[in-house]
């Protein structure tokens, strides 16, 4: 016996096609609800993205001159470590980038790296970019940091 059989056996066809016309409706909701989540999430994704590059190009070119570079940026930080991953100077109040990162951003590999999650909420989401840059003083290593506690606000208040 199929699902289908047991769950409408012989009713009336007015209600079988109540219940298929149901099923399909739900199914094409949820199919479409989830295309929009993904829409959504890559157009947020992609603005983050290319608000990250803009700064990190803010930085990095600030530490290539030797000069500092700018703090008053709500939501953006940025930290600078020697190759042995020590901070030397920055604006962020914990640590923004990994052992691992470092090493391989040492090797002049860029890594970028998301932390933090949508579901459970992380109290400090953000997205991090991992580069080497050549100093005045030197091969440092700079991660430039930008917060996604709004992306991730505004996806989950599309889910609900």
């Amino acid at each position: 016996m199929t699902l289908w059989r047991s769950l409408v056996g012989d009713r009336p066809i007015v209600t079988r096609l109540v219940m298929a016309v149901a099923v399909t409706m739900t199914a094409v909701l949820l199919i479409a609800g989830a295309f929009v989540f993904w829409r959504v999430g890559y157009a947020l994704n992609r603005q983050l993205d290319q608000d990250l590059d803009a700064y990190q190009q803010v930085v990095q070119r600030a530490i290539a001159t030797g000069a500092t570079p700018p703090t008053d940026t709500p939501g953006q930080s940025y930290q600078v470590y020697d190759p042995q991953g020590r901070v030397i100077a920055g604006n962020a109040r914990t640590r923004l980038a990994g052992p691992d990162a470092i090493a391989r951003a040492v090797t002049g590999t860029e890594v970028r790296e998301d932390v933090g999650n949508l579901l459970p909420p992380t109290d400090h989401p953000y997205k991090v970019v991992v580069t080497q840059v050549d100093a005045p003083d030197g091969t440092v290593v700079v991660a430039s940091a930008i917060s996604k506690n709004k992306h991730d606000e505004a996806l989950r208040e599309l889910l609900l």
